[in-house]
């Protein structure tokens, strides 16, 4: 699949030549089309720029997700043992009211653990998700400004109806020599 900068790259190239025909013929389609490459180049490598950031994101995320439940586990293991110390400390038998404490105890650290592997999931594809909508926002931007040039190009240089002076006809005469007012 052909990467936003490539399909920026030739949607410019087509756009610029087009505008660049309108105002100043073959020579102006040429300099326009190398413009609108250029600009559709970097608009759509900062939408492709978008989406890696995305991803990136995602992927630390993933890391930090992993290393906090680590973490967790290390706490939850350091507060059952010491539970578990304090009652055969006290000559109590792991039994009855101890036992369900603990239990209960393990109970709410696997559940603090899954609620932060299932918030951490839906962060990341939400960061993904979020670069695409970057990525395509940036791209829509780069068509309707194209588009736009377009047709205000289109605008200027034909006449609908209003009266409008062509800037560009293959049938304007060229100007050659010094205007009259300087032969003089």
């Amino acid at each position: 699949m052909a990467s936003n900068a490539s399909r920026g790259a030739a949607t410019g190239v087509a756009s610029g030549a087009a505008t660049g025909f309108m105002q100043g013929g073959p020579w102006g389609a040429v300099i326009g089309g190398v413009i609108g490459g250029v600009s559709g180049l970097l608009g759509g490598g900062a939408a492709d720029d978008a989406k890696k950031l995305a991803k990136l994101q995602a992927k630390f995320t993933k890391i930090e997700t992993k290393e906090n439940l680590r973490r967790m586990r290390l706490q939850a293991d350091r507060a059952i043992g010491g539970a578990v110390a304090t009652v055969a400390a006290s000559n109590l038998q792991l039994s009855g009211s101890s036992k369900k404490y603990i239990n209960v105890m393990r109970e709410q650290f696997s559940a603090d653990q899954a609620w932060l592997r299932e918030s951490s999931r839906l962060k990341q594809r939400m960061q993904r998700k979020g670069g695409q909508v970057a990525s395509s926002g940036i791209m829509t931007n780069m068509y309707a400004q194209q588009i736009s040039s377009v047709a205000s190009a289109a605008l200027n240089t034909f006449d609908f109806g209003g009266g409008a002076t062509p800037q560009y006809s293959p049938n304007t005469p060229q100007i050659t020599g010094a205007p009259a007012s300087l032969a003089g």
